[in-house]
């Protein structure tokens, strides 16, 4: 008796991309793959020690209401990235796929106008940008490049939303910052 020969499986679904972060599995079309740039293309991914990453998260003003074990597991969702001077980390216009927080380095954030490019800031450690991004699905209203070897972490919307869904609680501790962001642009 001869050795069988082993099985193939002929995958069903074809322009299914499946997508797996730990005990998660994301299901996109194939041809979103094609379609959709990610916003770091040519970024380095490191590692970044958990306990590191959660005092980095701590500092967000978004997540300064947050319990340690929630921060832990958010902690659990980001990415260090690191970035070359005149590398686009996000693009205007662009949907947003996460919020990054700068932990060294530089960059300056840029935006469209009928005159052409101008520069309304400059960023740094410490500072965080995508907040928004984490909540809706609005384009990006700015373009955030590198000025220097920058470094900065990175928290996927999905892995976000997938915990605020798992831990309710995160939510209204963060309802009191956004009602304050709210407040803060209120016209008289």
């Amino acid at each position: 008796m001869g050795a069988a020969s082993p099985r193939v499986r002929r995958d069903p679904f074809p322009n299914i991309v499946r997508l797996g972060t730990g005990a998660r599995l994301y299901v996109i079309p194939a041809s979103w793959t094609l379609s959709c740039r990610t916003e770091q293309p040519a970024a380095v991914p490191m590692e970044a020690s958990e306990v590191d990453t959660e005092q980095t998260l701590k500092t967000v003003p978004l997540f300064q209401g947050l319990r340690s074990r929630n921060l832990k597991s958010l902690a659990r969702g980001t990415t260090a990235r690191t970035y070359q001077p005149d590398q686009v980390i996000v693009s205007e216009g662009q949907v947003g796929y996460g919020l990054y927080i700068i932990q060294s380095g530089q960059v300056k954030v840029t935006q469209e106008g009928s005159t052409g490019s101008r520069e309304i800031r400059r960023m740094g450690p410490g500072e965080t940008f995508g907040e928004m991004s984490l909540l809706d699905d609005q384009p990006r209203s700015a373009t955030v490049t590198a000025v220097e070897p920058t470094t900065a972490l990175l928290l996927d919307k999905w892995q976000f939303v997938s915990e605020m869904k798992a831990h309710p609680e995160i939510t209204a501790a963060m309802l009191p910052t956004l009602v304050g962001w709210l407040r803060s642009v209120e016209l008289p």
